[in-house]
């Protein structure tokens, strides 16, 4: 009996090999993504920066839950590990803000009523003049693929 073609080469890469292809990339976004912020690491964030790590922020824009999202709607392609895995990542809430994690302080006016304790906790758009954003840790996330 000859030996057939597989599918996928002819139809291209397997879902699977698709899968692990995307998360591979999003793990190196990871990566990169966070040696760039570990060079701010306990330091002020420069103002030229503030938009690009509150964009991160985004839950478009995270990698960490973009990788999350794949690898836990692909359960067929992972091991019971890997999905136990992501499962507690899920529960834990592990995205940009657990690996990149922050300091926000509020610069207000300095008047009577937007120096009182509660302003500075949450202040008004009236006595906002900025906020201040520093790194104080920055995590490296392990492949999925390496559990």
């Amino acid at each position: 009996m000859p030996l057939s073609t597989p599918a996928h080469a002819i139809f291209g890469l397997s879902t699977c090999e698709k899968v692990k292809k995307q998360v591979l990339s999003l793990e190196e976004k990871i990566n990169q993504t966070s040696n760039f912020w570990w060079k701010y690491k306990d330091k002020a964030l420069p103002e030229s920066l503030v938009t690009k790590f509150i964009n991160q922020q985004n839950p478009q824009n995270d990698y960490v839950m973009k990788r999350t999202k794949i690898v836990y709607n692909n359960p067929k392609c992972f091991t019971r590990t890997q999905n136990e895995k992501i499962s507690e990542f899920r529960k834990q809430g592990v995205n940009f803000n657990s690996i990149v994690v922050n300091t926000r302080k509020a610069t207000v006016k300095n008047t009577k009523n937007c120096q009182d304790i509660w302003e500075q906790l949450s202040p008004s758009t009236e006595c906002l003049i900025k906020w201040n954003y520093s790194i104080g840790t920055v995590y490296t996330l392990d492949s999925i693929y390496s559990y």
